[in-house]
């Protein structure tokens, strides 16, 4: 009896330890993969100029948003992606019904829209320019980004290499 006690009372590697040991194995095969892709996109790191454009929003946040040489920072991420170069106020234009029923255009009171320009830094690929070596930042795309004194979401309008 005192053997069979010792057989069951002794260090036993089962199922559950293997996969502690895998998912161990693989979070360290991550971070590896993590690091190295990291240290390759810092090498290609470049500005491009990234023109935008920013529909519906305050007065207020629109004269933040004109401030030439403020820094940009992406909000999923808080960032530093590059400084707002150039930007002007606009009137927002919303289509509205008169009264035939027919759609018109009309300039909303309290609502501004801002277009500007922005050096951003990103990387190069063959699929398009990447915010930050990672958000691919297509014609079209919106990226939500902040500045010390706004915050709001961009709709990039055009990318062109730093000249």
């Amino acid at each position: 009896m005192d053997q069979k006690q010792k057989q069951i009372s002794g260090p036993r590697f089962n199922i559950f330890d293997f996969l502690i040991i895998l998912a161990l194995v693989i979070c360290l095969g991550a971070i590896i993969a993590r690091v190295i892709f990291i240290s390759n996109v810092k090498e290609n790191i470049v500005f491009a100029d990234v023109y935008f454009e920013v529909s519906g929003i305050s007065d207020v946040t629109a004269d933040a948003l004109c401030a030439e040489n403020e820094t940009l920072y992406l909000r999923s991420n808080d960032v530093k992606i590059g400084v707002l170069m150039e930007a002007s106020v606009q009137p927002y234009i919303v289509l509205t019904e008169n009264a035939d029923g027919v759609l018109v255009e009309a300039v909303h009171p309290d609502r501004k829209t801002v277009r500007g320009k922005a050096q951003i830094k990103g990387a190069w690929y063959a699929d398009g320019f990447k915010v930050g070596g990672m958000y691919l930042a297509a014609v079209g795309e919106s990226f939500e980004i902040y500045t010390k004194h706004a915050s709001c979401m961009i709709t990039i309008t055009g990318i062109a290499e730093k000249q």
